[in-house]
């Protein structure tokens, strides 16, 4: 096999210097595929932690669609208890229920995924070799 021009072993009878500095060039021109970390680049909190994000973004945003719901319908049912509409006003107090219903529900996902964001920050910053 004839070396290439380049090649280590034209460099042979050269001084060892220059033979690493030839081995150093073509190591560099190796092209290495990027090595995934489980975290992405640093600061990048990595596909799990973003959906996560969008999830809690939308919990919040449906909460303050329940909270405005809550007003609205307790502001109905004083206005149908003030009339003497009994029937407005159980139907509005059923309506006000239902919505502090999902407002609970939203309120104790929210402390779930705070928790998780903790935990799996909290896990992310740890060095690889740690529990």
């Amino acid at each position: 096999m004839v070396p290439a021009e380049g090649d280590i072993g034209t460099h042979a009878s050269t001084s060892p210097d220059a033979l690493l500095r030839a081995l150093d060039a073509q190591i560099a021109s190796v092209a290495l595929a990027r090595m995934p970390t489980p975290g992405g680049p640093a600061g990048d909190p990595g596909p799990a932690m973003e959906t996560l994000s969008v999830q809690v973004e939308q919990l919040c945003t449906q909460r303050a669609v329940n909270t405005r719901e809550l007003q609205a319908w307790m502001l109905e049912a004083e206005a149908a208890i003030r009339a003497n509409d009994d029937e407005r006003a159980r139907e509005a107090l059923v309506r006000y229920a239902e919505h502090l219903r999902l407002a609970q529900e939203a309120d104790a996902l929210l402390a779930e995924f705070r928790s998780l964001i903790t935990e799996a920050r909290h896990a992310l910053s740890q060095p690889s070799g740690e529990p």
